[in-house]
């Protein structure tokens, strides 16, 4: 199976596969749901085989990365380890012959070699320490995998050298790994103005990490401040939140401008800012990996289906106010982004963030007949909007 080409969505988990591995089926197949921590649950997955995939289909929403173990005629075959996209550990650029995950605090690596009959490789990995020792096993025709768990006093894995017959197995990749250890603070930079900073007791446990620039688009209504970047892998959790923090040599408008993390569809969702005037820095603090970027938001949000119409008659005194609202960005922190009066006086404002709907009832009843409601939103950067009716009370009629 190609690992490079693996499709996984929350309910499916797709395998292309060679021919010869279709027809030599598997007696069974497990599929392993993999969480921070090392702890792996078994997952129940209906399994379908073609002539060319292996697919599973099953419940896989709760899970970013995934273990298949395989047995055929009593035997164990090596476990394949699978992950979402965009939870890749190294930048795109690396060689495409060696595809590598991070494993809790240790990295899997499979290398694809281009010619038949190589059934041994070794290698060694460069790390702030020194050199070590890679070893290496086959798992199929040309196809080697191999485990490295860096020691305690590792804080930086540079690159790894793979030693084989030349042209047909790639010679170095370049890692860029930062070994974070439980209990120890640590702080590394990216390029010349990214900091992160992590506490003694921001990790469940030891990690592995790296930061690398991405090509993700801005979303329609703004720009990026600076180039997005991805902390990597995006699986991973902290037991605190971590800080981030970019140096500007001139600071953005610091009250429309951001951390956003990404999210699914190109959708860019709110992280938060502090602002360090005299470094000139905008720092946030992010609660796991993930792609994250510094925008800024100057529109404002909208308001739509207002349930009262301009100059429209009522025969409550105490009209129930709903309307929708959204906003493209930034977005809405509490029910204080919103301001409901009826005649300047204030409206009790609430807001369904599921359904993005205001509503609003006054707590007195309204007397008289012409009447001014003004609503007004205002998203996280301040940036508002306004619509104004007017609207008559009579009195209610009849039986």
């Amino acid at each position: 199976a190609d690992l490079s080409d693996a499709a996984i969505s929350d309910d499916e988990i797709m395998l292309p596969l060679a021919p010869a591995a279709a027809r030599a089926a598997f007696d069974t197949v497990k599929l392993f749901g993999m969480r921070n921590g090392g702890h792996d649950t078994l997952l129940h997955a209906k399994q379908t085989v073609s002539s060319d995939a292996l697919t599973l289909s099953g419940k896989f929403a709760r899970f970013r990365q995934f273990r298949l173990a395989f047995k055929r005629e009593g035997v164990s075959y090596p476990s394949m380890y699978l992950s979402r996209p965009n939870d890749s550990s190294v930048p795109a650029a690396a060689n495409p012959g060696v595809f590598f995950k991070i494993i809790d605090d240790g990295l899997l690596f499979t290398v694809q070699t281009a010619a038949g009959g190589i059934d041994r490789l070794t290698g060694i990995i460069a790390t702030d320490q020194g050199i070590d020792t890679l070893a290496y096993r086959q798992v199929a025709h040309g196809s080697f995998a191999g485990y490295y768990r860096p020691a305690a006093d590792v804080e930086f894995i540079d690159r790894i050298i793979i030693d084989g017959p030349r042209p047909w197995v790639p010679d170095t990749v370049v890692l860029g790994l930062h070994h974070l250890t439980a209990g120890q603070p640590a702080r590394f930079d990216h390029d010349d103005d990214l900091t992160i900073d992590c506490g003694a007791n921001d990790l469940f446990g030891d990690a592995l990490v790296t930061i690398v620039d991405t090509a993700l688009p801005p979303p329609p209504s703004s720009s990026f401040i600076r180039r997005p970047f991805a902390f990597l892998p995006g699986w991973l959790a902290f037991a605190n939140p971590m800080r981030l923090a970019i140096r500007f040599s001139t600071l953005p408008d610091t009250v429309k401008t951001a951390f956003y993390i990404h999210r699914a569809g190109n959708r860019w969702s709110w992280v938060g800012r502090r602002v360090d005037l005299d470094n000139n820095r905008l720092t946030a603090t992010v609660s796991g990996g993930g792609a994250y970027a510094v925008l800024t938001d100057t529109t404002a949000p909208t308001i739509s289906d207002l349930n009262i119409a301009d100059k429209q008659t009522l025969t409550s005194g105490r009209p129930q106010i709903r309307c929708s609202v959204a906003d493209d960005l930034s977005g809405f922190e509490d029910d204080r982004n919103f301001e409901i009066t009826i005649d300047g006086k204030w409206v009790i404002p609430e807001y369904d963030s599921d359904q993005k709907l205001l509503t609003g009832k006054p707590h007195w009843t309204i007397r008289g007949t012409s009447h001014l409601l003004k609503i007004t939103v205002r998203d996280r950067c301040g940036n508002a909007t306004t619509v104004a009716r007017t609207f008559h009370v009579v009195a209610k009629t009849g039986p």
